[in-house]
């Protein structure tokens, strides 16, 4: 379970495409699969961006620079050249492997699922602990004993940037424990999936139960396990990713809905598929993982608010597909610099965004401005001192007691601002992580930090709240199995 840990510590992480020129493919052994050869016959879902590169040369390698504590990396299990039996389980010891290193240094690797239908969106290795500040370099290096039956496929990277890393450009993802996503829970409508002794995903049965997401930026994509979200982030554009329910044929979903708008305007309808079955049997229904949900129209650069609704109504003898959460896919703006303010001018919140904070001296105007301070100060308190002494000289000091019925003594009293979200500037990103959230790295606002698990009041088993859903503790809970992970396109 030690991979599963990642998702709720680092909820807020980049992904990196296997087609980002930044990668650095060290041979001329790899190939691109373009065609998503992969996206069917698996019940994890699609590749990321349906791109793949793939190798069957021994030693072949490939490398990453970065920034960040943390960094995971994602690839498919190729089965369809090794012999085949009646079990359902895969003989891993006739695959492909390979070898992690940062910075020189093997880290933690993870062999692939046993199950034949459990073929994309696996976590291949990861590690955390790493230096924010520190450049880094990922190292994957791959084995390779027969090129007839093996091949290794890499899909993407992920890692949880440091605080100089310029997301403008990035796609990020956030999980569904991310702090910044509210839950309309007023009724329990929303419940925590733990079916597999680890928190999985929110997800709801109850229509009309919504979710929110603030963003900034142009686009969002959604992908599930079948439930309805409510959430908030940065970007251009966003993708939901979910996972359709069907593990039996007692528990069969028919097809439902839910509906989704962006700044309370242009109401759109999304599918929630019905049951279906495993890729290789089709006599089977089983829970497909990674579902691509939505991605909304391009929009304007700025600041935005993402409202998802589940639909589903059930009509016949089937129980409606449920609307599972499991991530949100956001493509960060690149943002003008006309200094206008998110709605019209796609600028980030923060008090770095706000008209002529950057272009004034502003280190000079707040030193006049002490400086004159200080003078007219030091300048009156030589007169009164002056005109004290002079006036002792003549009059006698007479003490007046003090009359506590005579004071206006006002209450103070303190509210607690509530625990959201919010866009932090470049100037406040080395706050202290403690402070209701991480470092943030700001893109114009966007924190890619601050948005741990919301962790006040949760008991050992995790709780349910009003405002936003449920929250991991920090230490001690598993996390999203490997199907959580990316298959959508932006």
């Amino acid at each position: 379970m030690a991979r599963f840990l990642s998702f709720t510590r680092f909820p807020r992480r980049v992904v990196i495409d296997d087609t980002d020129p930044r990668v650095k493919y060290e041979t001329q052994s790899w190939s691109l699969d373009a065609a998503g050869s992969f996206n069917n016959i698996s019940a994890w879902g699609p590749a990321y961006n349906n791109t793949m590169h793939g190798s069957s040369q021994n030693s072949a390698s490939f490398s990453f620079n970065f920034e960040g504590e943390y960094v995971s990396v994602w690839g498919a299990k190729d089965n369809r050249k090794i012999p085949k039996d009646e079990s359902t389980d895969d003989d891993l010891a006739k695959l492909a492997r390979w070898q992690c290193q940062v910075d020189g240094s093997l880290i933690e690797s993870f062999n692939y699922p046993r199950d034949i239908d459990f073929i994309t969106n696996n976590v291949l290795c990861e590690t955390s602990g790493l230096s924010l500040t520190a450049p880094h370099v990922l190292t994957v290096n791959i084995t390779v004993e027969d090129p007839e039956t093996q091949m290794f496929w890499f899909d993407k990277i992920e890692y949880a940037p440091g605080p100089n890393v310029k997301l403008a450009g990035e796609v990020m993802k956030f999980d569904s424990s991310d702090s910044s996503i509210r839950y309309n829970n007023g009724s329990g409508s929303w419940v925590l999936d733990t079916s597999a002794g680890i928190p999985l995903f929110n997800a709801t049965r109850t229509t009309g139960a919504s979710m929110s997401f603030r963003f900034n930026g142009q686009h969002f994509n959604s992908h599930h396990i079948v439930y309805s979200a409510y959430t908030s982030s940065v970007g251009t554009q966003v993708t939901l990713h979910g996972v359709d329910e069907g593990r039996s044929r007692s528990n069969l979903r028919a097809e439902s809905s839910g509906r989704y708008h962006i700044d309370g305007i242009d109401d759109q309808t999304f599918l929630l598929p019905g049951s279906r079955p495993f890729p290789s049997d089709s006599s089977i229904p089983t829970n497909h993982w990674n579902e691509w949900l939505f991605t909304s129209p391009e929009l304007e650069p700025g600041t935005h608010e993402l409202l998802v609704t589940f639909m589903g109504v059930q009509t016949g003898g089937l129980r409606p597909q449920g609307l599972s959460v499991d991530y949100f896919y956001v493509a960060v703006a690149e943002i003008p610099t006309n200094g206008s303010d998110g709605k019209d001018g796609s600028r980030g919140l923060g008090p770095e965004n706000h008209p002529g904070s950057k272009d004034k001296p502003v280190g000079g105007i707040v030193g006049g401005t002490v400086c004159g301070v200080i003078t007219i100060f030091v300048l009156g308190w030589v007169i009164c001192f002056y005109y004290r002494r002079r006036k002792l000289k003549t009059e006698i000091f007479t003490s007046v007691p003090y009359d506590s019925q005579g004071q206006d003594i006002l209450p103070v009293s303190f509210k607690a601002a509530p625990n959201r979200w919010h866009v932090k500037s470049r100037e406040t990103q080395n706050r202290g992580r403690d402070q209701g959230a991480t470092v943030p790295v700001s893109v114009s606002g966007l924190s890619a930090h601050e948005g741990r698990p919301n962790l006040l009041g949760v008991n050992d088993d995790g709780e349910q709240y009003v405002d936003s859903g449920w929250r991991p503790q920090h230490s001690g809970q598993g996390l999203p199995p490997t199907y959580r992970d990316a298959t959508r396109s932006i």
